[in-house]
């Protein structure tokens, strides 16, 4: 497998392509997006919409498992209940939204809490509840952060419970083990390096080798692995800085609300740890999502 495949230097531009694409995106359908509110897109007829949508799906993964809608290996090894779309992140993104506008409701908060029951991704669940309770605890009024602080115990329970339930405990040997199996790929390519390549990286398009990629009868050689960092640590070395850089900036430039590129851009840091996120086709959304948060876009103009 060469390191210089086209395929893979492909994918490994695909977060450039990706934020491009929600420009010419948005700038075709910009007047439409106009047009639209948060008033409308959270009502109660998208609500229960939504509310309807994921209570059935979470009962056809409860009762026949996620076999159902994928054939992954995976997914039968892990007895694994996981679902993820568009709508998905909509209220993700919805419910950050209403928060920083002080308009939260009773029914858009259940229909959050259920699709992190149906998406079955813990690390979405710590980031987010880790984002909203840095917020309200910089930022809120002082009943809401006694809240915080009450409750933290619940939530450092909580994360007990998400570690516990992975089969792992806070054992050091344990914990070693877990790390060291699933950054193998990672240091398997760092030990490639020499001194140049810790600044400019093992160059763009190189893949790593997923030993366990194989038993899912899929192709083992991947252009990224379960963390953001050390992906493009590989790829780009220290430079891999300018790319972070340009995330921030580009969102900054598209939206005047910087509490909201803020929050934002935390929780797709902490997803970043086990996610190599900016390589997801989903990641369009967080770009189209902040130039429908501001139609005054300079970048627009």
């Amino acid at each position: 497998m060469s390191s210089s495949s086209i395929l893979f230097k492909l994918k490994d531009l695909k977060p450039y392509f990706v934020i491009l694409t929600s420009f010419v995106f948005f700038s075709v359908y910009k007047e439409c997006f106009f047009k639209l509110n948060y008033e409308w897109l959270t009502s109660n007829r998208i609500v229960y919409f939504l509310l309807t949508k994921y209570t059935l799906i979470y009962l056809i993964l409860a009762l026949f498992g996620p076999s159902y809608f994928s054939s992954d290996m995976y997914y039968e090894a892990n007895k694994s209940i996981r679902f993820s779309d568009v709508g998905i992140l909509f209220v993700k993104f919805a419910f950050i939204y209403l928060v920083l506008n002080k308009r939260v409701t009773m029914s858009i908060t259940a229909l959050l809490f259920l699709t992190f029951l149906v998406s079955g991704n813990r690390t979405s669940v710590i980031a987010f509840v880790s984002v909203l309770s840095l917020y309200y605890l910089l930022f809120g009024h002082v009943n809401r952060k006694v809240i915080y602080i009450i409750s933290s115990p619940v939530l450092i329970f909580l994360a007990y419970y998400v570690v516990d339930a992975r089969g792992l405990d806070f054992n050091y040997e344990h914990l070693r083990e877990f790390f060291i199996n699933r950054f193998d790929p990672f240091i398997s390519e760092f030990s490639k390096f020499n001194n140049s390549d810790f600044v400019f990286g093992l160059g763009v398009g190189h893949p790593f080798y997923i030993p366990w990629f194989e038993y899912r009868g899929l192709n083992p050689y991947n252009h990224s692995i379960d963390n953001l960092y050390l992906t493009l640590f590989v790829k780009q070395g220290v430079f891999s800085i300018v790319t972070y850089i340009f995330i921030v900036y580009t969102c900054l430039k598209i939206t005047g609300d910087r509490m909201l590129v803020f929050i934002s851009l935390l929780y797709f840091a902490l997803i970043g740890l086990t996610s190599s996120i900016i390589y997801q086709s989903s990641f369009v959304f967080l770009f189209v999502f902040m130039m429908l948060s501001n139609n005054n876009s300079r970048i627009l103009k």
